[in-house]
């Protein structure tokens, strides 16, 4: 029989592992032994790596239950958690609470409710509240949109950071998604910059990488924008759920001209669509797939293959547009608001770009002949070279799209309310 001192080397060595599967599914065998064991410490730390590991491994919606057992554990004998502990578990709100808005089946009661009873906790534990700060402004960018969220920006921003603040690198990413969203682009590349330059975590630089591209080629680097393109593409191969980081390649390629090595890399994560780690992600790509699809339809590839030949592009482009629209009509439902589906309609009609120097670059099928160019000049912006895709028009609405094999909604909602109130018994 497995000793305890043996669980605990098999849980330190767990750690040393890449995110994924394997790594995962010690996480869930070492809880099962230790609860079996009545192990307190040993299923606690368990958790902690579950929760990790589902964040960070491409299954966020099992990281509700974890968290709903650590927390009902610290509720139940606060002073038998030790510092260190109490500092994950405050830690792994920013996960779960901000993590709930990617699932339309949590209400917005609910995830309101966990905003104020992180807010409180932080507040009890004595601990400053940017990180709550950088949590209310990604739910209010979420349901209002970014330039509505301005005011929860600022409040984010110039509050001090703490040591439970998102790292050196995640923060300005999150500041770079949104002054790429509100049209500063050149605070965007300044703030992603040294992210770039340096990393600084599991998610970085390329969760950077793919908010800067759009910047970058409008302020005139085309070149440092194609070697990004590629640096983040090479990155993501070894990370697990990271697809709405490939649904905004997709969409700067099919926005900058280069549809088939966009083609390419929809179809290496069209699964995505259907089994997605979030349904908000599965949204984001099935916009920059139809996008891309019908850039290639205007190109007169609207008959060619795809998906190993299940489908044209023209007819892929249709319902990949009718999934984005189904999804964003679901979290605008859930949200009262509008946003989510004028972002994804804003993704769908999204104007063309420069051109992204990608011409040493193999793909599977050589491009359609590029057509002349055309000069064009956006408000704010310096002239472009049009490469006349034209933008997609909606598809019809696919119900249920994007959930293929998931939880219901219902389900979802109950798994983040657990995770809220279960008290250990």
């Amino acid at each position: 029989m497995t000793s305890v001192e043996e669980l605990w080397g098999e849980l330190a060595q767990s750690r040393e592992l890449p995110y994924g599967r394997a790594r995962t599914a010690i996480g869930e065998r070492l809880t099962e032994r230790a609860d079996a064991l009545g192990d307190q410490d040993l299923a606690w730390s368990a958790r902690m790596v579950l929760l990790e590991s589902y964040s960070y491994g491409g299954e966020p919606l099992k990281r509700f239950a974890p968290f709903a057992w650590l927390l009902a554990r610290y509720d139940a004998a606060p002073g038998e958690v030790e510092e260190s502990d109490r500092a994950e578990l405050l830690w792994a709100f920013k996960w779960v609470t901000v993590g709930a808005v990617s699932h339309p089946g949590v209400s917005l009661a609910q995830i309101e409710q966990g905003l104020a009873d992180m807010r409180d906790r932080y507040t009890a534990a004595g601990e400053g509240l940017a990180p709550y700060l950088g949590c209310r402004f990604q739910v209010d960018a979420h349901v209002h949109g970014y330039q509505e969220a301005t005011d929860a920006y600022l409040a984010w921003t110039r509050a001090p950071r703490t040591w439970l603040s998102d790292c050196q690198a995640c923060e300005p990413t999150t500041r770079t998604e949104y002054l790429a969203a509100v049209g500063r682009h050149a605070d965007a590349v300044r703030e992603a910059g040294p992210v770039l330059a340096r990393g600084g975590c599991a998610e970085q630089p390329q969760s950077a990488i793919s908010h800067a591209l759009e910047p970058l080629l409008r302020l005139g680097e085309p070149e440092r924008a194609a070697a990004e393109h590629l640096r983040g593409a090479r990155l993501m191969r070894s990370h697990h759920g990271v697809t709405a980081m490939w649904a905004r390649h997709i969409l700067v390629l099919a926005r900058s001209g280069r549809l088939m090595r966009g083609l390419d890399l929809l179809e290496d994560h069209l699964g995505e669509v259907d089994a997605p780690p979030t349904p908000e992600d599965g949204m984001w790509l099935a916009a920059a797939g139809a996008r891309l699809l019908r850039g290639l339809a205007d190109s007169g590839q609207g008959d060619l293959p795809v998906e190993a030949g299940q489908e044209s592009v023209a007819q892929l482009g249709d319902r990949l547009a009718g999934t984005a629209l189904d999804l964003a009509g679901r979290f605008d439902a859930r949200n009262g608001t509008g946003a989510v589906g004028a972002r994804v309609r804003d993704w769908l009609d999204a104007e063309p770009l420069p051109d992204l120097p990608l011409d040493r670059v193999t793909t599977r099928r050589a491009a359609p002949p590029r057509p002349a160019a055309a000069t064009r000049t956006a408000p704010g912006d310096r002239p472009f070279v049009n490469p006349s895709v034209a933008a997609p028009s909606p598809g019809p609405a696919v119900t249920g799209a994007g959930t293929s094999g998931g939880p219901t909604a219902a389900e979802v909602a109950d798994r983040f309310e657990r995770s809220r109130v279960t008290q250990v018994r």
